[in-house]
């Protein structure tokens, strides 16, 4: 097995661990913290990074680790594993099941392999360097329209943009045929299928 196969498959591996526990968690009673920048967190982001960290140090104890929710690892490897155990905690625990778990590993600066996984929906995107993109193991396909009249806008939030990315973004909104709001990385992962 070559080692972007190795990484892979440790890829795969920590999302089962992660989402095994994001569904125990999911529309439970949970406390709510704040972290610094005011960002919601829960005992279940705290959690699932807690123990996707443990399956990549028992398969690469000498790679760097660094995550949202706990300390930077620095480890001698030239790999790095980059963490976000829940992308969309607000979903997360307000029961909407579009939050997912993200994935990168790079090594040395290039981005070597991407996962977008969405637990609760069983809905998994990954993307390897020089393989292309799968959704739930099938090649991913994009859209071929190219009339911004005919596409679909995704967006975060409209309240976070400032007054003049406000402006811009109601321009781009008048220009669209459809527009959506909030889905947090699963939008990301829907500009990677096609699936209508």
């Amino acid at each position: 097995m070559n080692m972007k196969d190795s990484l892979l498959k440790v890829v795969h591996e920590t999302l089962a661990e992660s989402g095994t526990i994001a569904r125990h968690y999911f529309r439970q009673s949970l406390a709510v913290t704040a972290k610094r920048d005011l960002s919601p967190v829960t005992l279940a982001d705290q959690e699932i990074e807690a123990a996707m960290r443990k399956v990549i140090h028992q398969h690469f104890p000498e790679y760097s680790i660094v995550g949202e929710e706990g300390e930077d690892q620095l480890g001698a490897g030239s790999y790095t594993w980059t963490l976000d155990p829940i992308d969309g905690t607000k979903s997360f625990i307000s029961g909407l099941p579009l939050f997912g778990t993200l994935i990168c590993v790079s090594r040395e600066e290039q981005f070597l392999i991407g996962a977008i996984d969405i637990p609760i929906l069983n809905e998994r995107w990954i993307g390897v360097l020089g393989q292309g993109s799968t959704f739930n193991g099938a090649p991913c396909n994009v859209s071929d329209v190219t009339d911004i009249g005919s596409a679909t806008l995704f967006s975060t939030e409209p309240n976070m943009f400032n007054t003049g990315q406000a402006a811009r973004l109601k321009k781009l909104e008048s220009a669209v045929r459809l527009r959506r709001y909030g889905g947090d990385c699963y939008s990301y992962g829907l500009l990677a299928i096609l699936i209508w």
